[in-house]
């Protein structure tokens, strides 16, 4: 089960456009199609999908009965209750829908003429002109007295005659906003010119009005195709599953991700309202089993006083009108105490996805305990069915073909090749939609399966029971998943924080089918109980937002501890001896008179094994900076010596004089990297033996002795270090410091980090004084490219204003493209790319007709930061290809994409070194990142795992290119070890140098991202700018669905995020107490920690109850607490321990607390008090009386004091208990 979520929104400029809107959603989940015909003969007639609803708030809301009327749910998308039509929200914000929705289309205020309400001369009240706008009139009257203060004019001037300056303090989409009126002289009420509102209705941008969500949890495709295929027992089955899960990523939300904002503080809900459609089919008439749950955007939170208490101020203002004015009982967003709020979308969105992977552990768990049928591997949350063989779930995945089809013919047609073409075939091959299969349907589903050579038979034989233990040994399994999440492959596997979310995640996809939600969930809690969790201080969030928790793991701040103490204690200012590389009047010899570097000359196979080079010619002259940089290199008698070199700045050519030097010196120099292509090519450029970070380790790991890989005096140069894991980093320092071998890091903090947990290189530069680095660009010279290097220079600043200021620069020289659509970006970057890979190339024909092969792959140009974004880019350059003849010969499709003769491709992955050119030795495979062409294509499609690819991969040699290869499965969800090379990750292309670079930049693009791409280019760049929403739009989706488009443009908010865009930091740099905390944490009970906090003692008492003895790690580093600790770290600590039994105790409370106060609940308020008292009483025994039985009720609060000023009623004090 996959589960996303869509905004259902929109700007409404009449009062009927929200009404419309849910009308629109409605007919969606129920028929597919717009409303056009009957409700009532659309609600019933086949293929229409009827309502269920679901969650603890449906009722509340009028959702009742077995099934949810067209009229309930229209209603309550307009904010208004199901059956009495009472409006539930006020008329504000996201809640400003049910004054809206109460007119007819007929009744449109932009269809209507001004009523007669203006006077003689066409002057309006700001209440008439409010009715006619749809807004309060208390907006327009601070419009229109800000528009006067603003106004150069004088504010009883001619109304329509005055606009002010721009005002940089109002929110986005109401920066123009402002009204022309003035004071009428007889009343001094103001007053607005017929015209003026006329402009004002046109020109206004409304708010976004938010109607709800639509949260889809799409079913694994085998198992839509046991339902479509099995009989009445396996698709009772099948649904019953399904139920379990969508009932699971309900009540997660419930949970977890519904709260309302009172009192401008978030506070949890009583639960959702939904009404949920199956629907069973796809466009293509395939099967497709996924559920549509429509959420109302309003949630019921308690009316408490707490939430109100101190909050007199707010009386009469802000949507709270004064004490007395009847508003407790008359207001519409009061009902029975219950306060209703919009839900907080961000809170709510931020869940959605987990919700996913928890409700499909739990979906896996009900049918595996049903039918017993087992699961293929979990990736990314999902997994298949056993069983079901390849070719299966090819033929029923027959969408792309379609599109393909379609194209082929239109560009046959005459239509050039392209975007638009594209987008003209998906449109034309889109049939209409619907939600369940017909007759039609079902008998497309039964030709594809016998021309699959299947039969319903034989689908169904496939899920035949199976008598097995589902639970198995999972308990005593325990134990294993606490390391598993706390060790290096578990949570900050990739980052170096986590909250509980992420443990969520990994639990469920430990679990496999073996645990249902509840038991997730459980186990979590115990995990992040777990005392090698690493509570860090609560990140910066939104005001109204409630915190949440932040964690690493004691091994990882183990890790990174031991990589900075390894580079601090071999600096020579820090007491360690100095490890001179080159004497210094020999270094002066080497530098005077400017020195060139070195030309590069491949490695030989036959190189020395020491790693000593013959000396090469001499190359381009260097900088005084660049040989100032070596001067300091090598005049450093420090064992780690990091040195910074910004994209451009020629550190390849100064390392290679500094290797000329060392090699001259009798020193043995080796290089490393973290990629295979970027090894490779460090490799050639300085002529020295290299191998990828992982390789190095692998080989020190595997030699008894590590001088016979790294001989005395050695020197190790590491290559795009940031790219570099800190528990790679931490390894490898501890090899270098073993065998003495001074370690080079080259690398650029304002580049990409590495895909482990890093951040360890951008904090040796920020606390490392002098460190050698270069900032002259060579790479974009000219002063043709002066704009081009002064934008660089300012993304690389980590500042907010200096992000516009690149992006505004690269603008002005005309190197920003902007695009609203998906088929008008690719046709763009596309037309561009393709222009230049046609233009001609003589220095490649002539290398092409000397060695009679195929020409090698053009230098990619397109490039994006995420991977899905450079397959969008790569299939539409093969679109290309193919259309103009290119690619030839028969097609092979594997793993999603089909491959012919002429296909430029790239290895992902070196799993198993398997990929050896024909005549070469092992040691010469293909490394990762690889570019090639492809030459033969092998077709046996009775025996898939015969087919093969022929592969030319340039200065490598031929390859024949594996099924198992081809089929190689990421643990990321990713399938196929062979990709498009036509266009790039920036991960990929960080250390490259290309003549042109495209960077496709979506407004979710990184900083350090687009300046890797666009540092790339050595004569021309260009960045093709898009909104996220616009680049992933689906054009099978329908396109009058109110899904709101973002009004502010691709640039802004571009530049808006990489305004907020920050490297990857250290743990411990989140959080700097979090080492120190941690470890008194361990080494002493709550109790122990409160005796020193409350009593300044140096011990704590000898009755204390003590930490258990023999723990290692930090709590040996930890000692005897003393008076000396500060009291931020002491009271840090009391606060890990807190939340670590907080964990613990809702897990598994004794049983008689649960027989006095009853089990926990589902969800909703009641159960955030449910785990606050029983977290309390945890809490309190262990810091007070933790000898006493866990299921005593602690003290009673005391005796709250009146408020002063405080009449009772409306506001009363709450005490809580310790």
């Amino acid at each position: 089960m996959i589960a996303t979520a869509k905004v259902l929104a929109l700007r409404p400029r009449d009062r009927a456009a929200v009404g419309r809107a849910a009308r629109a959603v409605v007919a969606y989940v129920e028929g597919g199609q717009p409303d056009e015909v009957s409700p009532l003969r659309r609600y019933y007639g086949e293929s229409h999908a009827p309502g269920r609803p679901r969650g603890q708030a449906a009722a509340l809301t009028g959702l009742v009965g077995p099934a949810v009327s067209e009229l309930a749910l229209t209603r309550l998308l307009c904010g208004e209750h199901g059956v009495t039509g009472r409006p539930l929200l006020a008329n504000s914000g996201s809640a400003g829908r049910a004054m809206a929705s109460e007119a007819t289309p007929s009744q449109s205020a932009a269809a209507d003429p001004l009523p007669d309400g203006a006077d003689e001369q066409g002057w309006l009240s700001l209440e008439a002109a409010a009715r006619l706008v749809g807004v309060s009139a208390s907006y327009l009257r601070m419009l229109a007295a800000r528009t006067a203060a603003r106004s150069p004019a004088n504010a009883s001037s001619s109304a329509g005659s005055v606009e002010p300056a721009g005002d940089d303090s109002q929110a986005p989409g109401e920066s123009e906003a402002w009204l022309a009126a003035e004071r009428d002289p007889a009343t001094g009420a103001w007053r607005v010119a017929r015209g003026e509102v006329e402009r004002f209705r046109a020109s206004r941008v409304p708010p976004a009005v938010v109607i709800g969500y639509d949260v889809t949890c799409s079913m694994p495709k085998t198992m839509s195709l046991l339902r479509a295929f099995g009989d009445e027992e396996i698709r009772g089955d099948i649904d019953a599953a399904v139920e379990v899960g969508v009932d699971t990523v309900v009540t997660y939300l419930e949970r977890h991700a519904v709260v309302g904002t009172v009192n401008g503080h978030n506070r949890a809900g009583l639960g959702l309202a939904v009404a949920s459609y199956l629907h069973d089919v796809s466009r293509s008439q395939e099967a497709h089993l996924h559920i549509h749950l429509i959420v109302a955007n309003a949630v019921a939170v308690p009316d408490t006083a707490v939430d109100r208490e101190g909050d007199d101020a707010l009386d009469g203002i802000d949507g709270y009108p004064a004490a007395g004015s009847g508003w407790e009982t008359g207001h519409p967003t009061v009902q029975s105490g219950l306060v209703w709020r919009a839900l907080d979308g961000e809170v709510f969105l931020s869940h959605v996805r987990t919700a996913g992977f928890l409700g499909a552990a739990a979906m896996r768990h009900e049918l595996a305990r049903r039918r017993g049928l087992r699961w293929g591997p979990v990736r990314n949350g999902v997994a298949e069915l056993a069983g079901f063989p390849p070719t299966l779930l090819a033929a029923f995945s027959t969408r792309s073909g379609e599109v393909a089809d379609e194209y082929e013919q239109l560009v046959a047609d005459g239509l050039s090749p392209g975007g638009r073409t594209k987008a003209a075939a998906q449109r034309g091959s889109r049939a209409p939609k619907k939600v369940l299969a017909d007759e039609e349907a079902r008998r497309i589903q039964h030709d594809r399966l016998a021309a699959a050579g299947w039969t319903p038979e034989q689908v169904r034989a496939l899920a035949a029971p199976v008598d097995r233990d589902v639970r198995g040994r999972v308990d005593e399994e325990l134990p294993a998943l606490m390391d598993l999440v706390t060790g290096p492959h578990g949570a900050t596997a990739q980052t170096t924080t986590f909250d509980r979310r992420e443990v969520v995640r990994q639990v469920a996809a430990w679990a496999g089918d073996r645990l249902g939600a509840e038991e997730i969930e459980s186990f979590t809690d115990q995990v992040l109980a777990d005392p090698r969790v690493v509570l860090l201080g609560h990140p910066a969030r939104r005001r109204r937002q409630v915190p949440t928790a932040l964690y690493t793991t004691q091994e990882l701040i183990e890790v990174e501890d031991t990589v900075l103490a390894l580079c601090r204690q071999g600096r020579v200012d820090a007491g360690a001896a100095p490890r001179i590389l080159v004497p210094p009047r020999l270094l002066d010899v080497y530098l005077s008179n400017g020195p060139s570097a070195p030309r590069p000359r491949s490695v030989s196979r036959g190189r020395d094994p020491a790693g000593r080079r013959p000396r090469t010619p001499a190359g381009p002259r260097l900088s005084t900076e660049q040989i100032e940089l070596v001067r300091l290199l090598l005049g450093s008698g420090d064992l780690v010596r990091p040195v910074v070199g910004p994209a451009g700045t020629g550190k390849t050519e100064a390392m290679r004089l500094a290797t000329r030097i060392l090699l001259d010196a009798g020193h043995a120099v080796f290089a490393a990297a973290h990629g295979g292509r970027q090894t490779e090519e460090l490799a050639d450029r300085i002529a020295v033996p290299a191998r990828v970070v992982a390789g190095w380790l692998t080989l020190l790991d595997h030699t008894e002795d590590p001088a016979t890989v790294w001989p005395p005096g050695s020197v190790l140069i590491v290559d795009e270090a940031t790219q570099i894991g800190s528990r790679d980093a931490e390894r490898l320092l501890r090899w270098a410091t073993r065998t003495g071998a001074v370690v080079v890091l080259l690398g650029d903090p304002a580049q990409l980090g590495s895909v482990g947990a890093g951040g360890w290189f951008a904090h040796l530069v920020a606390t490392t004084p002098n460190i050698p680095a270069l900032t002259t660009l060579h790479r974009q010279s000219g002063a043709a490219l002066a704009p081009v290097r002064a934008a660089l220079t300012a993304l690389r600043a980590d500042t907010a204003p200096s992000a516009r200021d690149a992006l505004n620069r690269l603008a002005a020289d005309g190197r920003v493209r902007l695009f609203d659509d998906r088929d008008a970006l690719l046709g763009g970057v596309v037309d561009d790319w393709y222009a230049a890979r046609t233009a001609p190339r003589p220095d490649e024909q002539r290398r092409s007709g000397r060695t009679g092969r195929s020409a090698p792959p053009a230098m990619i140009s397109m490039m994006a930061e995420r991977t899905r974004d450079v397959e969008i880019l790569a299939r539409a350059a093969r679109a290309r290809l193919t259309a103009d003849g290119t690619l030839t010969g028969p097609v092979l499709t594997v793993a999603g994409r089909e491959f012919q003769v002429g296909d430029e491709v790239i290895t992902l992955t070196q799993a198993g070194h398997t990929l050896v050119p024909a005549g070469r030795p092992a040691s010469a495979y293909i490394r990762t990142g690889t570019l090639g062409v492809v030459t033969a294509v092998t077709l046996d499609p009775g025996v898939p795992e015969c087919q093969t690819l022929d592969v030319h991969f340039p200065g490598k040699g031929d390859v024949k290119v594996p099924w198992k290869y081809l089929t190689h499965r990421f643990g990321d969800g990713r399938d196929g070890g062979l990709g498009y090379a036509y266009a790039i990750t920036a991960a990929k292309a960080e250390g490259a140098s290309m003549p042109t670079a495209r960077a496709v930049a979506p407004d979710d693009t990184s900083r350090a991202g687009l300046y890797v791409m666009l540092s790339r280019a050595q004569t021309d760049l260009t960045a093709y700018v898009i909104r996220r929403a616009d680049l992933e739009a689906d054009t099978d989706e329908e396109d009058w669905l109110p899904v709101l488009r973002d009004p502010d443009g691709p640039f802004d908010r571009l530049a808006e995020h990489l305004a907020g865009s920050r490297a990857e930091r250290l743990a411990t740099d989140h959080d700097p107490l979090a080492r120190a905390a941690h470890a008194l944490r361990r080494a002493h009970t709550l109790a122990e920690l409160h005796h020193l906090a409350t009593s300044g003692s140096s011990t704590a008492p000898r009755d204390a109850p003590r930490a258990p003895a023999g723990r290692a790690g930090l709590a040996d580093s930890a000692g005897t607490a003393g008076a000396g600790i500060p009291m931020p770290v002491l009271r840090r600590a009391e606060l890990a321990a807190e939340a670590a039994i907080r964990a613990a105790s809702v897990t598994q409370p004794p049983p008689a607390l649960t027989a006095r106060i009853g089990t926990r609940p589902a969800a909703g308020p009641d159960r955030a008090l449910w785990d606050q008292a029983v977290a309390a009483l945890a809490i309190h025994h262990a810091r007070h009386s933790p000898d006493s039985p866990p299921d005593e009720p602690g003290p009673p609060p005391p005796p709250a004091p009146p408020r002063a000023g405080s009449t009772g009623g409306r506001h009363t004090t709450t005490s809580r208990s310790a």
